[in-house]
């Protein structure tokens, strides 16, 4: 039996795998949605408000939330951003639950009028 070539494949036998490249984030060109990202800075000093708890139920959360979502044209802002954990933050942006959306938005929104004086949906 010939072994030759069957350990060590010659060059033209090889197939060359192609190298994908890596994942690259959507680079935000609008200034539209500039304005509705969270800047880290905002993120530290709403971490820092909140207490690193969610809001609503009081489990560890992060600062990601918009109380007046990105699609309605929310914005960035200390005043628009909240502490979710990643369940309320789930049922507040994807529930199927009319009725615990609208009790996580209630407790948001009275949550925000306590940190704020003069605060207004209409400058959000």
């Amino acid at each position: 039996m010939d072994t030759k070539g069957l350990m060590f494949p010659k060059p033209k036998d090889l197939k060359v795998k192609e190298i994908k490249k890596p994942y690259r984030m959507k680079i935000r060109s609008s200034k539209r949605a500039k304005a509705c990202d969270i800047p880290i800075a905002v993120k530290k000093k709403v971490f820092i408000r909140d207490e690193g708890f969610c809001v609503v139920c009081g489990r560890a959360g992060i600062p990601n939330s918009h109380y007046i979502k990105r699609s309605d044209g929310g914005l960035g802002i200390e005043q628009n951003v909240v502490c979710l954990c990643v369940e309320c933050h789930n049922a507040y942006d994807n529930g199927n639950d009319k009725m615990k959306t609208k009790m996580i938005h209630g407790k948001v929104k009275k949550y925000l009028k306590r940190q704020y004086k003069g605060w207004k949906e209409e400058d959000l």
